[in-house]
């Protein structure tokens, strides 16, 4: 209970900014203040925290579930003092002030708090193929949001391939985007992992899909003019795959079940 109590509020942060607006807020006046590196950093860590925080309590607890409360709850306490900064100096840019840091905050003192109260529950291994497999549905999804924020901040541009979309459509593909971007399929796989699986398969191989799928699937029935050598370009191949691992942890699982 405490160990899903753990990852649920480690994930939290991600949704949230999955429902912010974003950063592009149209034309700032040329006076605007630009933030010091110094608060550019400060947020920029307590940002990457949100990414990663999830997919390192998951790997934990695949591969050390005996010691993962603890292991867990020093990660997390790291992260924690890695944000505190942000609440006393803050940082605004042409959209305003920045959300928050509290909510950021009071989830990892949750996940901190939880994983402690965690350390007498126990928890047998996985198998070694659904460790193999789960490690991968958590590495793959987020070795491509962090590749693909890294290539948009320092290169101004998003990497890859797209297709002009209008309407609706672009409208759904920006919402995935953004979903993506602030590491939803990262938190889902992570949930999946510290439960084992369980219906949490099934949902993250769907919502991969989605997003593996979305831009061709919209380009094919819009006729959009994309970018793209062909079509295959707008597939999102390392959530497909990631999708694969993901049905073959929840088969293997149903075999042994």
């Amino acid at each position: 209970m405490f160990r899903l109590l753990a990852i649920l509020a480690a994930a939290a942060p991600s949704l949230l900014l999955s429902l912010h607006p974003g950063i592009f807020c149209g034309w700032a006046p040329a006076t605007w203040p630009e933030p010091t590196p110094l608060r550019t950093a400060i947020w920029d860590a307590a940002l990457w925290t949100v990414l990663v925080l999830p997919a390192v309590l998951a790997l934990l607890a695949i591969w050390a579930p005996r010691r993962f409360p603890l292991l867990g709850a020093l990660a997390a306490t790291v992260s924690l003092a890695i944000n505190a900064p942000t609440l006393v100096i803050p940082y605004t840019n042409p959209c305003g002030p920045q959300l928050s840091p509290w909510m950021s905050l009071s989830c990892q003192a949750v996940v901190v708090v939880a994983l402690l109260l965690a350390r007498g529950e126990r928890r047998a291994p996985m198998p070694r193929l659904q460790t193999v497999c789960w490690t991968g549905v958590v590495l793959i999804p987020l070795a491509r949001t962090v590749l693909a924020v890294l290539i948009s901040t320092y290169s101004g541009s998003l990497p890859g391939c797209f297709a002009q979309l209008e309407g609706p459509w672009a409208e759904v593909s920006d919402h995935l985007s953004r979903a993506t971007g602030t590491g939803i399929p990262i938190s889902l796989a992570a949930i999946g992992a510290v439960l084992g699986g369980g219906v949490v398969g099934p949902v993250l191989t769907v919502v991969l899909l989605v997003a593996a799928l979305f831009e061709p699937i919209a380009q094919l029935a819009t006729s959009a003019p994309h970018n793209c050598s062909t079509v295959l370009g707008l597939v999102g191949w390392p959530h497909l795959a990631a999708a694969g691992l993901a049905l073959a942890t929840r088969l293997r699982s149903a075999d042994q079940s």
